[in-house]
C-alpha cells in the first residue's frame, strides 16, 4: 500500500479518499528556515486549514491511518469566530492515528466553539508529540469508544472558562497516560474528564488548571500508578472528582509536588468522594494550600460513602497573609481538615493529618484538624494527628479529631 505524503504547506483541509489524499497518509517534519526582514520559509507537512469550520485532517473512509510527522490545525470558526471551528484531526471508524515526537495538532479558534485537537470514534490514538484544543477553551482529545496512548503532552485550549478547555474528555473509552495531560491555562475545567465505560491508567502527570480540577469522574474507573500525580492547579486547584458509580484506585501522589507552593485564597480538596463511589487509597493524597483568610484545602471531604484508606491523606496548608503582602502579620494561616465526614463511614490503617499553618495576627496560626466526623463513622486503626501550628509563640497546633453530634469512632491503637 502506497498511500500518500504532504511535504508542502497547505492551507484546505485534508480529506482522505478525496482529492488524490489516501491511506495511509504520511505528514512529513516541519523545517523553518529564514526570518526578519523576511517571512519564514516553511518546508514540510504544514496543514493549517483555512476553510471554516474545517478539519485540518479529516478521515473519508474507515480504518485510515494517519502518520503525523508534521504540524495541523483546525480552521477557526467564521464569521469573527463565533461558529464552531474545525478539529486538527478527525478520526473514526476503526482508524488509527500516530502523532510522533514532531508532530504538532491544533483545533481551530473561536470563541464559541472552539475545535478539538483530536476527534476519536472508535479509533486509536498513539500520541508522543503535542496536542492541544483550539484558543478560546477547545478540548484537547475527545476520545469516543477509542483507545489512546500517551507519552507527549495533550491540553485543553488557552484562553478557556471554567466549564471547558478539557484536556482529554473520554465516553466509553481508554487513556493510557504516561506523559503530560493538562487543562487549557489559564482556566480550564479538567486535565482529565471521564464518563461511563471509560478508564485510565495514569504514571504520568494530569495537572488541573485555577478553580478546576485534574480529574473529574462521572463515571468509569481511574489507576493512579505509583509513578503517577494527579496535580491539581496552585491557584484554587482541586485534585479529584468522584461521582456516584465512579471508582478512584491511588497508589502514587494527588496534590501539589514539594517544590510547589500555593498561591490561592481558597484551598483545594484533595479528592472529593459523593455517595457511591469507590476510593482506595495507599499513596498520598493532599488539599491544595491556601493564602489570606481561608482554610487549607480539605484532603478527602467524604459525603455519605465508605472507604478505607491504607495511605496519606493530609489538608492543604494554611499560609495566612503572606510576606510582601498588603496586611502580612495581621492575618495567620488555617491548616485545612485531613478527612471531612459527613455520613457514611472510614476506616483508616494509614495516617491522616491535619494541615500546617503559618504566618502570625492577631489570632495566632491554628494547624487543621486530622479528622472532622459531622456524622458517619470512623475506625482507626492508623494514625490521626492535628496539623502544626507554625512556630510563632500564638500559634497553635490543631485538634486530631473533631466529633460532632451523633457521630461515632473505633479508635483501635
Amino acid at each position: 500500500m502506497t498511500g500518500s505524503t504532504v511535504n508542502s504547506r497547505v492551507t484546505i483541509g485534508v480529506t482522505i479518499g478525496v482529492n488524490g489524499y489516501t491511506s495511509p497518509l504520511t505528514i512529513e517534519p516541519v523545517t523553518f528556515s529564514g526570518g526578519p526582514p523576511n517571512p519564514p520559509t516553511i518546508t514540510g507537512g504544514f496543514i493549517s486549514a483555512t476553510n471554516p469550520g474545517g478539519a485540518g485532517v479529516y478521515s473519508n473512509i474507515l480504518n485510515a491511518s494517519i502518520l503525523n510527522e508534521g504540524i495541523v490545525y483546525g480552521a477557526p470558526g467564521a464569521p469573527i469566530l463565533t461558529n464552531p471551528a474545525g478539529n486538527g484531526i478527525d478520526v473514526f471508524g476503526g482508524g488509527t492515528l500516530s502523532n510522533a515526537n514532531t508532530g504538532r495538532i491544533g483545533g481551530g479558534r473561536a470563541t464559541s466553539g472552539a475545535g478539538s485537537g483530536v476527534s476519536l470514534s472508535s479509533s486509536t490514538l498513539f500520541n508522543s508529540g503535542a496536542i492541544s484544543g483550539g484558543y478560546f477553551g477547545g478540548t484537547g482529545v475527545a476520545a469516543t469508544n477509542s483507545y489512546v496512548l500517551n507519552t507527549g503532552q495533550i491540553a485543553g485550549g488557552g484562553k478557556g472558562a471554567t466549564t471547558s478547555a478539557v484536556g482529554i474528555v473520554l465516553t466509553n473509552s481508554t487513556l493510557i497516560n504516561q506523559g503530560t495531560v493538562s487543562a487549557g491555562y489559564p482556566a480550564g475545567f479538567a486535565g482529565a474528564r471521564l464518563y461511563a465505560g471509560s478508564s485510565l491508567t495514569n504514571t504520568g502527570k494530569i495537572i488541573g488548571a485555577a478553580n478546576g480540577w485534574a480529574v473529574y469522574l462521572s463515571g468509569g474507573s481511574a489507576l493512579n500508578g505509583a509513578a503517577g500525580r494527579l496535580q491539581p492547579s496552585e491557584t484554587a486547584g482541586m485534585g479529584v472528582a468522584l461521582l456516584s458509580g465512579a471508582t478512584l484506585t491511588n497508589q502514587g501522589s494527588i496534590g501539589l509536588p514539594p517544590n510547589y507552593l500555593s498561591v490561592g485564597t481558597v484551598g483545594g480538596v484533595g479528592v472529593s468522594l459523593a455517595a457511591g463511589a469507590v476510593l482506595s487509597n495507599t499513596g498520598v493524597i493532599e488539599g491544595s494550600g491556601s493564602s489570606g483568610t481561608s482554610a487549607g484545602g480539605t484532603g478527602v471531604v467524604d459525603t455519605n460513602d465508605n472507604f478505607s484508606n491504607g495511605g496519606t491523606i493530609l489538608g492543604g496548608a494554611g499560609y495566612g497573609v503572606e510576606p510582601q503582602t498588603a496586611g502580612y502579620r495581621t492575618i495567620a494561616g488555617l491548616g485545612g481538615v485531613g478527612l471531612s465526614l459527613t455520613g457514611g463511614s472510614v476506616t483508616n490503617a494509614g495516617s491522616i493529618g491535619g494541615g500546617k499553618a503559618t504566618g502570625a495576627g492577631a489570632n495566632g496560626a491554628l494547624g487543621g484538624a486530622g479528622a472532622l466526623v459531622v456524622t458517619g463513622s470512623l475506625t482507626n486503626n492508623g494514625t490521626i494527628t492535628g496539623g502544626g501550628g507554625g512556630l510563632d509563640s500564638t500559634a497553635l497546633g490543631g485538634t486530631g479529631i473533631v466529633l460532632q453530634a451523633g457521630s461515632v469512632i473505633n479508635n483501635l491503637t
